[in-house]
C-alpha cells in the first residue's frame, strides 16, 4: 500500500505515445538514456511465441532505467514483421523518485519501490502476451558510483521481485551497465527514432547527460579517426545486418548531479552542509544525492 501511495503522490507522468514518428515524440524520446533500442535488441534475442494467436506481429517489452535521480519504466509494444526491422507502436512511460542508490542501506526496500511500476506494466500488457514479455533492468552512473557490494545486493532483491511477476526472464536482464554501453544505446535510441540508422554517414551525434554520468557517441566522419584512439574510446555494433563503428566513450562523475555536488564548498564541521554560488543568499533549501540529503548553508 505505501509504494501504491508513493506513485501517486509522486509527479506522476504516464505518456501514451501511438503510431510513431512526430517530431514532438522523437525528441521527448530522445531525452532518455534506455529506451526501445534496447527491446528491440531484448526481442530479437529469442523466438516470440504468443498462446492461441501465432499470426500475431505484435511484442511486447519492458525495459526499466534505474538512474541516478530516480527508476523509469518503459513498457513498449512493436509491429514486426518475421523478426525483421520493428516498428514502434506504442511507448507507456512512468517513473518514480528516489533512484535506487536512495535505498544502499535497505536493498529490498529499493526492490520494493519498483513495484507500482511492476503493477503498471501487468495492467497494460495483455494477459496473453505476459508469458512471452521480456522485463529487463539497466542501470546506470548512480549504482555504479555506489560500489560493487551495495549495488549487487540491490540487484538481487530485484531478481527475487521479478521472479514473482509473469513477465519472461532473460539472461543478464538486470545489471549495471557500463557508460560505454550507456552511450550506444543512448545513440541507438537517437537515430532509431530520427530514422536514420539505414544511412551511418548521415547519423546524428548522442549527448547523454545524465545524473552521474555523461556520454559521448558518434559514428565518425572520417575512418582514420578511430585509428588516432585508444579501444576504450571505440566500439562496434551491428543492427538489422548493419554495422557501425563508433567513438563512444563515458565520463563518469561528470553526470549533472555529480557535477553539482563537486562544484559545491563542503564544510569540514558538517559534512551535510554544502554552499553553492548557484543559490541565492539566504534560501532555504535541501538537496537529495547519492542517498544522502544535504543542507545549503552561508
Amino acid at each position: 500500500m505505501e509504494n501504491n501511495s508513493c506513485l501517486c503522490n509522486s509527479r506522476r507522468k504516464l505518456y501514451r505515445i501511438q503510431n510513431s514518428f512526430t517530431f514532438q515524440m522523437k525528441m521527448w524520446a530522445a531525452g532518455f538514456t534506455v529506451l526501445c533500442v534496447m527491446v528491440v535488441w531484448l526481442s530479437t534475442a529469442y523466438r516470440w511465441d504468443h498462446p492461441g494467436d501465432h499470426e500475431s506481429k505484435v511484442t511486447y517489452g519492458i525495459m526499466f532505467d534505474a538512474g541516478s535521480t530516480g527508476s523509469r519504466i518503459h513498457v513498449f509494444s512493436f509491429s514486426s514483421d518475421n523478426g525483421k526491422k520493428m516498428k514502434l507502436i506504442q511507448d507507456i512511460f512512468n517513473e518514480i523518485k528516489p533512484g535506487l542508490s536512495a535505498y544502499a542501506s535497505d536493498p529490498k526496500q529499493a526492490a520494493n519501490s519498483l513495484i507500482p511500476l511492476l503493477n503498471l506494466a501487468k495492467s497494460e500488457v495483455p494477459e496473453v502476451f505476459q508469458s512471452s514479455c521480456a522485463v529487463a533492468l539497466k542501470a546506470t552512473a548512480g549504482l555504479r558510483l555506489l560500489g560493487e557490494q551495495p549495488a549487487k545486493n540491490i540487484l538481487l532483491e530485484i531478481e527475487k521481485l521479478f521472479k514473482t511477476f509473469p513477465f519472461k526472464m532473460l539472461k543478464n536482464n538486470i545489471e549495471i551497465m557500463s557508460g560505454t554501453k550507456e552511450g550506444i544505446y543512448s545513440w541507438l535510441t537517437v537515430n532509431y527514432l530520427l530514422d536514420l540508422l539505414d544511412t551511418p554517414e548521415k547519423t546524428a551525434v548522442a549527448l547523454d547527460l545524465g545524473g552521474g554520468s555523461t556520454q559521448i557517441t558518434f559514428v565518425p566522419s572520417k575512418p582514420e579517426t578511430l585509428q588516432q584512439v585508444g579501444d576504450d574510446f571505440k566500439e562496434s555494433v551491428t543492427l538489422f545486418g548493419q554495422r557501425y563503428n563508433l567513438y563512444t566513450h563515458s565520463y563518469l562523475g561528470l553526470g549533472l548531479m555529480a557535477t553539482r555536488f563537486a562544484v559545491s564548498d563542503k564544510a569540514e564541521t558538517a559534512p551535510l552542509q554544502l554552499k553553492s554560488v548557484c543559490i541565492q543568499e539566504n534560501t532555504q533549501t535541501s538537496w537529495s544525492y547519492s542517498g544522502k540529503t544535504y543542507q545549503f548553508c552561508w
